[in-house]
């Protein structure tokens, strides 16, 4: 893809997640739209978002595309423990 296709594929991208954040969708659909958005611009084959409270900063839930079981629990734990805990091995 060269630079000027992909300069243009971002900018839709923007200003197609800007319009998809005014829409006051419910939070697990405007992160599936999100998601198709940014997908155009950074390929991946699983993603997560955490959906975070402003006032606290605490998790309150997550949408997660192509994560399965073990790879989810990995993650939080990681979450949890700023990655220092060794008790689940990766393998």
């Amino acid at each position: 893809m060269s630079r000027d296709v992909a300069s243009r594929t971002s900018a839709a991208a923007q200003l197609a997640i800007r319009r998809l954040c005014v829409r006051g969708l419910p939070v697990l659909e405007l992160l599936h739209e999100v998601s198709d958005q940014v997908r155009t611009v950074v390929p991946y084959a699983a993603a997560g978002w955490q959906i975070t409270d402003p006032a606290t900063q605490l998790g309150t839930g997550g949408f997660a595309e192509n994560v399965d079981r073990d790879t989810h629990l990995e993650l939080i734990e990681n979450e949890l423990t700023g990655g220092t805990s060794s008790s689940r091995s990766r393998g």
